[in-house]
């Protein structure tokens, strides 16, 4: 879709407050990306099978007003 610190407003919008947003990352960008209402909750590495290169599922949830 594009880099997090891009698709982070966009795919979180439409989030109802309490929502949560999951990217799949390649590579964990730094700093983390950060959005207005928006908050990171964690960052968890995984890999896939036959692969050595790291990937990331990185969370967010939109904020409870």
């Amino acid at each position: 879709m594009g880099p997090l610190h891009e698709i982070l407003p966009i795919c979180t919008s439409p989030l109802k407050q309490g929502g949560i947003f999951i990217a799949f990352q390649s590579q964990l960008p730094h700093p983390l990306p950060v959005c207005e209402g928006v908050r990171f909750l964690q960052a968890r590495q995984y890999l896939l099978p036959e692969e050595t290169t790291k990937r990331q599922l990185v969370v967010y949830q939109k904020d409870d007003k």
